[in-house]
């Protein structure tokens, strides 16, 4: 009687893992619940309680987003250090959940303390899921080629172990280093493989996850009505799913495309909905992200108070959670607010603190930008023309020449790169600069490069600041 009870609560505990395979997290959850109180009454020693409960919080946390709940069943599995193996895979999941909330220092103390663990027992599964999660940790905090070795070290191992699912989960994430290192055609073979292992094994987070990642790289080339043809896709599958935290990311990724429209009302309306979700689930990445995004808004609709408080917030939360890519992208906004507000002596700070950022990671992607930014800022903080007037005229055009020469090497990058929004943006820098200390027939001729490249690219918002300019 007691096996048959026994195999009852693992054949609920197994159905509970289909559903959080599939997306149907709320029959996950019932199932989940159903086997731990029928298992607490008929055999309350089993180690299938844990099991359950270890089943419910990835549900809850991963699949719902709601890791103040998550975490409570975590934490009652790790009271027990004895049972090593169940300790570990808390010790994961709770490291899962503190970096998805932004919290990497003590995400990787999590992951470092199961790694030991599954080492010392020759764990493999276990070595694969943890480098997976510390390689993805290092990818938060900018550091690519330690990233690349856990990640690798996850796939080299799922792949002896043929475990499709660890093995998709895998190129996902490798993808995510390549298409930061602007390797795009690497990122997109990476993507491509996790998109169809998803399919093939019915793993529908993971296909949404592959299209959102497909997403991004068309957005990169230029594409992007393609880019949002997929992001639609994945925000379909997400809402479905019930994913908060992944909706929320997308709404983001949405309000970017609309921004490079033009659609300025728009993209606020879905940076408003990401920082909504962001908040309610406590996700401090996904609000500072968010904060940034909204002060870009506000920063091009020309409320320069508004703009500079939401990037402050953004700057205060990705400063403590030591995120240096987007708190990159914080310093390039405020860079470029200053030259608006003509707060010359900022200008150039926070452009030399994005460089420093990006040449500390080591990112073509955001070198590309830092180099742009630098050149603005070394042009425009130079600008004050009373307190500046009397200044020597050799002094000012080595200073021009400088600046030029950023915005140049930012071009050539980004073309190297075959990065076609960014090539243009930069294109558009320098023939800007070039008119206004009078190489007028030059800078025409890059703008109008810029122009055909927006044009097709359907960036009405670049397309108009050209038409400005001309």
């Amino acid at each position: 009687m007691e096996d048959k009870k026994e195999l009852l609560i693992r054949g609920l505990k197994g159905r509970a893992d289909v559903y959080n395979f599939i997306g149907k997290y709320d029959n996950g959850i019932e199932d989940c619940k159903k086997a731990i109180s029928l298992c607490k009454k008929e055999i309350p020693n089993s180690d299938l309680i844990a099991e359950a409960k270890l089943c419910l919080a990835d549900i809850i946390g991963c699949g719902k987003s709601d890791y103040k709940h998550a975490e409570e069943v975590i934490k009652e599995i790790l009271k027990n250090p004895n049972k090593k193996v169940i300790y570990s895979r808390g010790l994961v999941l709770m490291g899962v959940f503190l970096r998805q909330r932004g919290d990497y220092i003590k995400a990787m103390q999590c992951f470092q303390k199961a790694l030991k663990i599954y080492e010392k027992l020759n764990y493999q599964e276990g070595i694969a899921s943890v480098s997976n999660n510390i390689g993805l940790s290092y990818y938060n905090i900018g550091k690519y080629n330690l990233a690349l070795k856990y990640l690798k070290k996850c796939l080299n191992i799922s792949r002896k172990l043929s475990d499709k699912m660890k093995i998709g989960v895998a190129c996902g994430n490798i993808g995510l280093v390549y298409s930061d290192k602007m390797e795009n055609r690497t990122a997109f073979k990476y993507y491509r493989e996790y998109l169809n292992i998803s399919q093939e094994i019915g793993y529908k987070r993971g296909v949404a996850i592959a299209l959102s990642n497909i997403a991004f790289l068309y957005e990169y080339e230029g594409d992007i009505d393609k880019s949002l043809e997929y992001y639609k896709r994945s925000l379909f599958m997400f809402e479905k799913m019930g994913n908060k935290r992944r909706v929320g990311m997308t709404f983001a990724s949405i309000g970017i495309i609309h921004y490079y429209k033009g659609d300025f009302d728009l993209a606020f309306i879905y940076f408003k909905k990401s920082l909504d979700i962001f908040e309610r689930i406590k996700d401090k990445r996904g609000c500072g992200i968010s904060y940034t995004n909204i002060g870009k808004i506000y920063m091009e609709k020309g409320d320069f108070n508004s703009a500079k408080e939401n990037l402050q917030k953004a700057e205060k939360i990705l400063t403590e959670l030591g995120d240096k890519i987007y708190l990159f992208k914080v310093y390039i906004i405020l860079s470029e607010l200053n030259t608006k507000i003509k707060y010359h002596s900022a200008i150039l700070e926070f452009a030399q603190k994005a460089y420093s950022i990006a040449d500390k990671i080591g990112s073509k992607k955001e070198k590309i930008s830092a180099l742009r930014a630098m050149g603005k800022a070394l042009f425009f903080s130079s600008e004050e023309p009373v307190a500046r007037a009397k200044r020597k005229e050799i002094k000012k055009s080595i200073i021009t020449l400088k600046a030029v020469s950023y915005i140049k090497k930012s071009v050539l990058l980004a073309k190297k790169l075959n990065m076609k929004l960014e090539y243009a943006i930069s294109l558009y820098e320098l023939g800007k600069i070039l008119l206004e200390i009078g190489k007028v027939e030059e800078g025409k001729k890059h703008l109008k490069t810029a122009q055909k490249i927006f044009k097709k690219a359907g960036a009405k918002l670049w397309l108009k600041k050209v038409k400005d300019l001309m």
